[in-house]
């Protein structure tokens, strides 16, 4: 009798192990559609009120962070700074103070041995020490204005770049507001430059929230671009939301995806696979 049932409970527990659900059976992949979107988008403004001098970048061009996008014009700020750089290498209270504190080293240690033996007076010895205490201070004034003329050297640098505009991301001339001769605000009500980092691109896909389990930060996923008839992209999991949307039972899953050419322009629609987690 044991024998004869055997077999038949092995085939009951198979059946139910194929009947349990897995990772893989609950993630029904119909693919879930979201919008790549850039991974920055920045609107730059200069830091200081002018008028615009030159514009260095075209709409749809290409930058790296660094590069110079736009300059206001700036020959106050340059005339500036080339003064302070004068002031600053020219100084010459520095080595003039010094070349007067050894004058007075030598003339002290010249002094000191007559005035033990008294063939120099106690008062010319005292005042030969008070010209050196005198010229030392001297010096070490010299050198804090030698420190102020490299700072001020500094500042009028840091003011002739405030009339520069640089990007601060590797990305795509968006738009250009205004034109040379116009006056930009520091403000930032206009922006002078907008710009797109598209590499990565980045998607936000609302998924069901029962794959709230299935889903972690650096899984692989597929994203299915709508070009091409569909070309398919590797993209990868950087957030999942812990807060669901009740009212559509859903979760809100951020994905990145690598665009090193600019194969894939920001804004086109994509479905987003899950399937191949398990």
């Amino acid at each position: 009798m044991a024998n004869r049932l055997l077999p038949a409970l092995l085939v009951a527990g198979v059946a139910a192990l194929a009947s349990f659900p897995t990772t893989a059976s609950r993630i029904e992949d119909p693919g879930y559609p979201c919008v790549l979107l850039p991974s920055a988008q920045v609107r730059l403004s200069p830091a200081a009120d002018g008028v615009l001098a030159e514009i260095l970048v075209e709409r749809g061009d290409s930058v790296r962070a660094g590069d110079l996008v736009a300059r206001l014009e700036s020959g106050v700020e340059a005339a500036e700074l080339a003064l302070a750089r004068t002031r600053a290498d020219q100084d010459r209270g520095v080595e003039l103070a010094r070349v007067r504190v050894d004058e007075l080293e030598r003339k002290v240690a010249r002094l000191a041995p007559l005035a033990e033996q008294r063939i120099a007076s106690a008062e010319v010895f005292d005042g030969a020490q008070v010209e050196l205490a005198t010229a030392r201070l001297q010096l070490e004034q010299a050198a804090v204005e030698a420190d102020i003329a490299g700072l001020e050297a500094q500042r009028a640098q840091a003011r002739l770049a405030q009339r520069e505009l640089r990007s601060p991301v590797d990305g795509i001339v968006t738009e250009l507001h205004l034109e040379v001769g116009e006056f930009s605000s520091r403000s930032g009500e206009v922006a002078l430059v907008e710009l797109a980092a598209i590499d990565p691109l980045i998607a936000d896909v609302r998924v069901p929230l029962t794959l709230f389990d299935d889903v972690r930060v650096g899984d692989v996923v597929t994203a299915r671009v709508d070009l091409d008839g569909g070309l398919e992209v590797e993209a990868r999991v950087t957030a999942v939301d812990r807060v669901a949307d009740a009212a559509s039972g859903t979760i809100r899953v951020r994905i990145e995806l690598p665009n090193a050419d600019d194969a894939l322009p920001a804004g086109a629609p994509a479905r987003v696979l899950f399937s191949s987690l398990d």
